[in-house]
């Protein structure tokens, strides 16, 4: 593994370790809680999506740097393409970092001997929302669109590929949720912030399942394509799925939401 490999797969690791510590955090609020906090969805969506982008993207990134070439100086493309990935790397990582657990210092019950307890920090899940990972999705495309030009573009000198162009469709789909999260900010609800999330769960799938199908669509498209990717036809079906996944996440956000978008 070279030094660029090293270096992001490193990013990655701390990305799925932020998951975990996020989970946990979320699994001892529940336990303490008196009861079960109705709340707990909305982050619990959240941490889900994180991980479809997390685990898709280091799958992509895997097979993708198996023909890396080594980089040997930063003044190159090969080290402009390594600082997109590290960008995107953190992307994932902010977009871990929106789970609504925040810290707060709440006085705990006092104990024997003692008049009044002493202040502790303790974890709780605040106001909720969609709109920060729906406009963190949306500049995680835009990146995947940057590194797709500086790649094809500059690197290779070749045409643009299909994943380009699935950038840019699902750059639009996540930039229209974010406008969508926005409008209803001040009415959200834990529903409303689940279906939203759900709806960018189907644009990650839907992302995903065409640029796995690189080469049946690079005819139609007209541009190039990876020749180690198999023909596979599977890619129609978690199409169709990703579209139904999103329609359902967008209407279910609308009528969900207690103040829709702009009444």
């Amino acid at each position: 593994m070279g030094l660029r490999q090293t270096f992001v797969a490193m990013l990655f690791a701390l990305t799925a370790g932020q998951i975990a510590l996020s989970s946990a955090d979320l699994y001892v609020i529940c336990k303490d809680a008196d009861k079960f906090p109705s709340t707990f969805f909305a982050p619990a969506a959240h941490l889900v999506l994180a991980l479809l982008i997390v685990s898709t993207s280091w799958v992509g990134w895997s097979v993708g740097s198996r023909k890396t070439v080594q980089l040997t100086h930063p003044f190159s493309w090969h080290f402009i393409v390594l600082l997109i990935d590290v960008l995107l790397v953190v992307t994932y990582f902010v977009i871990v970092r929106e789970v609504e657990i925040n810290e707060v210092f709440k006085r705990q019950p006092a104990l024997a001997g003692q008049s009044i307890g002493e202040y502790g920090v303790t974890k709780q899940i605040s106001n909720v929302s969609a709109s920060g990972e729906a406009g963190l999705v949306a500049i995680m495309f835009l990146l995947y669109l940057l590194w797709d030009v500086v790649h094809d573009k500059f690197l290779k000198k070749a045409p643009l590929r299909v994943a380009a162009f699935a950038s840019v469709a699902a750059f639009i789909a996540a930039f229209v949720l974010y406008v969508l999260c926005r409008s209803q900010s001040e009415g959200a609800t834990v529903l409303s912030v689940v279906f939203g999330d759900l709806a960018l769960v189907g644009i990650v799938i839907g992302f995903r399942a065409i640029k796995g199908a690189e080469e049946p669509l690079a005819n139609w498209f007209k541009v190039q394509h990876e020749s180690f990717r198999e023909r596979d036809f599977a890619w129609k079906i978690w199409l169709a799925i990703s579209f139904a996944v999103f329609v359902v996440g967008l209407v279910g956000m609308w009528l969900t939401s207690s103040t829709p978008p702009n009444a």
